[in-house]
C-alpha cells in the first residue's frame, strides 16, 4: 500500500487540525518547521514541460471516514517562468540550446522552511539563491521568430524580477540578455 512505500523511502505522513493538511517529510520533521527548497540546478526532458520534482508542494487531505477514501489537495509553493527563446542573429540561427540560466537581482531560488500547520498557505520566504539553471536533456534548436521560439520553464520563487538570462549552447557559445520588469 501507499503508506508502505512512504516509509520504505524514509517519509512519513503528517496530518494536522481539523483540515487535515498532509505533507510528505523527512521522519522526524517538526510541523512548524518543514525544510523545502526550489533548487538551483533543474532539467528539461522536453520543451515546455517543467522539472517536477523543483516544485515544493503543500496541502492538505479531505478524509471520509465513512467511505474509507481520502482526497489530496495540494498547492504549488513556487512559479513556473516561460523563457521564450528566439534570436535573428545569422551567428545563432540553427544553433541548439544546452542551457538557461536566470542570474536575478533578487532570490530566486534556495532552501526555506515552511510550517504546514499555518492556517492559510502563506508566502514562502528565507531563500537566498539568485540564479537557476535549467539544463535541456535534449538541446533544442533555437527559433527565429516568437512564434517558432523554444519555450524553457524554470520553477522559481514568487516574484518580480530584474536580472540576466544566459542561454548556452551546445557549442559553449552564450546568447545573454536582459531582463527588465518595467
Amino acid at each position: 500500500n501507499i503508506l508502505e512505500i512512504i516509509h520504505y523511502l524514509n517519509y512519513e505522513t503528517m496530518i494536522f487540525d481539523e483540515e487535515q493538511k498532509i505533507l510528505l517529510v523527512e521522519k522526524n520533521a517538526s510541523a512548524t518547521a518543514v525544510s523545502l527548497a526550489i533548487p538551483a540546478q533543474q532539467s528539461v526532458s522536453a520543451e515546455g514541460v517543467y522539472d517536477c520534482d523543483a516544485m515544493p508542494q503543500a496541502g492538505k487531505c479531505v478524509v471520509a471516514a465513512a467511505e474509507s477514501t481520502m482526497q489530496a489537495q495540494f498547492s504549488n509553493l513556487a512559479s513556473v517562468v516561460e523563457f521564450h527563446v528566439f534570436t535573428s542573429a545569422e551567428a545563432n540561427v540553427g544553433k541548439k540550446i544546452k542551457s538557461l540560466a536566470f542570474n536575478a537581482s533578487s532570490a530566486i531560488c534556495g532552501e526555506f522552511v515552511y510550517d504546514i500547520t499555518a492556517e492559510e498557505l502563506v508566502a514562502i520566504e528565507g531563500y537566498e539563491g539568485m540564479s537557476v539553471v535549467t539544463a535541456l536533456e535534449v538541446p533544442q534548436v533555437i527559433g527565429s521568430s516568437l512564434e517558432t521560439a523554444t519555450v524553457v520553464p524554470m520553477v522559481v520563487a514568487p516574484g518580480t524580477y530584474r536580472g540576466k538570462v544566459v542561454v548556452t549552447f551546445e557549442d559553449d557559445s552564450l546568447y545573454e540578455y536582459d531582463v527588465v520588469n518595467d
